[in-house]
């Protein structure tokens, strides 16, 4: 959904970029999906420690950040550089290729464009509400 939000609008794509390519944000955003990673791929990855999949998700951070970063450009599409991109991640945390498939053909059959703009409108409602809170606070 963040990958359709930064699609539609180029303003929110330079702070998403942003985010990712600082050390400080990046941290945040590997521990969370380390820990997402664990839960949801973890039945695929038997054996593994915890430092197996912080390196898994040192990887997946940067196929993220690339097709956040990737423009539509030589007809590759928004769709395929995110298919090709869950395609990927999945890889890494060894979903079986029949899952992968399934998993990819769910995804692109919701209305990720239109949960995306949701997320992004609770967001800006959220900043907007925590702006208004410290301004009363001040003044």
């Amino acid at each position: 959904m963040i990958a359709s939000v930064c699609e539609e609008n180029p303003n929110i794509k330079d702070l998403i970029v942003a985010v990712y390519t600082h050390s400080m944000s990046l941290e945040i955003i590997r521990k969370y999906d380390t820990k997402r990673a664990e839960t949801t791929f973890g039945k695929y990855c038997r054996g593994w420690t915890q430092t197996d999949y912080v390196l898994a998700e040192n990887v997946a951070s940067g196929i993220e950040c690339s097709m956040l970063m990737t423009e539509n450009t030589e007809s590759v599409t928004f769709e395929q550089r995110v298919t090709s991109s869950l395609d990927a991640v999945m890889r890494l945390y060894e979903v079986p290729g029949d899952v992968r498939k399934s998993l990819l053909d769910e995804v692109m059959a919701m209305d990720y464009r239109g949960k995306g703009s949701y997320v992004f409108e609770e967001f800006c409602g959220y900043v907007g509400e925590k702006i208004m809170q410290s301004y009363d606070k001040k003044y």
